[in-house]
């Protein structure tokens, strides 16, 4: 079974394997500055998801009504 993943799917593993990374090195360095911009990038990952998910819904909509 093949599974598509749609740009949705991308930007939220992108945010999840920041968020992973960012605390790793928070745990394992101690560091502050870098994991707090990896979470604020992760947050624009997961904001770019939400927004990728209504376009490809709306999208798949219009497909259904076409039919």
């Amino acid at each position: 079974m093949k599974v598509k993943m749609d740009k949705s799917d991308v930007c939220l593993m992108t945010g999840t394997m920041l968020i992973t990374v960012s605390l790793i090195m928070w745990e394992t360095f101690g560091l502050m500055i870098t994991p707090t911009v990896l979470t604020v990038a992760a947050g624009g990952c997961f904001v770019a998801a939400g927004l990728c998910a209504e376009r490809e819904e709306e999208l798949r909509s219009r497909k259904r009504k076409r039919r």
